[in-house]
């Protein structure tokens, strides 16, 4: 109790965000996701981070082409902090929030005026399967060691499993036919 922590401030490095991806979780949330240029932060290169939704982007009034300050948060997750108004050249697009599911081209719907994510309510939409197989074998349900995210897109694409209960249903050689298997 008497003890005090000190850390040290986070390092902060300029890129280019050169792209907003889409991205679809296992319940339909649609994620916007920053392509940035290669950076060493913190030790490791980051070319991806998480933009949370349409809101987040809009308040820090990120463009595709502008030049954006990360950070690591807490040591570990790349965050856009702010774009660096200054460096516009007048090229920099605008962001647009997509209007339909970038994998099935379902409509998006926003549930709730007061929130800010929007979702693909298609439940035959392959992302949010594939999602649902990664979520089932993680640590936190069924902890299948091994399971990975690169695993669960080949059990969909190559062995055609369409729900989890089909994971109970896999035999040794349709296992083997997989790479690294």
């Amino acid at each position: 109790r008497w003890a005090v922590a000190y850390k040290f401030p986070a390092e902060k490095v300029v890129t280019q965000l050169d792209d907003i991806i889409f991205t679809v979780g296992r319940t339909g949330q649609i994620t916007p996701n920053a392509v940035l240029s290669p950076v060493k932060v913190a030790g490791s290169t980051i070319r991806r981070a998480t933009l949370h939704n349409e809101s987040y982007i809009r308040e820090k009034d990120l463009r595709i082409g502008d030049f954006v300050v990360i950070h690591k948060a807490g040591d570990v997750i790349p965050r856009v902090e702010y774009s660096l108004k200054e460096r516009r050249t007048g090229d920099e697009i605008d962001f647009e929030m997509i209007k339909n599911c970038p994998i099935c081209g379902s409509s998006l719907i926003k549930n709730k005026d007061e929130e800010a994510s929007y979702y693909c309510m298609n439940p035959l939409c392959d992302a949010k399967k594939i999602e649902s197989l990664i979520h089932f074998a993680s640590r936190n349900a069924m902890n299948i060691e091994g399971f990975s995210e690169k695993t669960a897109e080949q059990l969909f694409e190559k062995l055609e499993l369409k729900s989890v209960a089909s994971l109970y249903k896999l035999t040794k050689e349709e296992l083997l036919t997989l790479d690294k298997f």
